[in-house]
């Protein structure tokens, strides 16, 4: 297996360290960084595509909205916790 080497400040290895366990190596906590990061950003549609497709499948404007209300009350309900510094969502 080839193995290449790279720059990191000593900060970074700390927190590297920090996040791994004695079993993982750096490598293995990069991974596993990365691959977090990516389940969590995944390409997800936008609450008007969705509306759209709501529409496109013959429901009315009202209909669409009434479908749509859980993700603007969990959108409402995220923005009021942060404005309470309560953190919000994790990204």
């Amino acid at each position: 297996m080839e193995v290449v080497t790279i720059q990191i400040k000593p900060a970074t290895r700390e927190r590297l360290k920090d996040a791994g366990s004695k079993r993982e190596t750096y490598d293995d906590v990069i991974n596993r960084l990365l691959d977090f990061w990516n389940e969590q950003h995944v390409e997800k549609p936008t609450i008007k595509y969705i509306y759209d497709e709501y529409r496109a499948k013959g429901h009315t404007h009202d209909e669409a909205m009434e479908k749509l209300r859980p993700f603007f009350e969990l959108n409402a309900a995220l923005h009021a916790e942060e404005r309470k510094g309560g953190g919000g969502s994790t990204f």
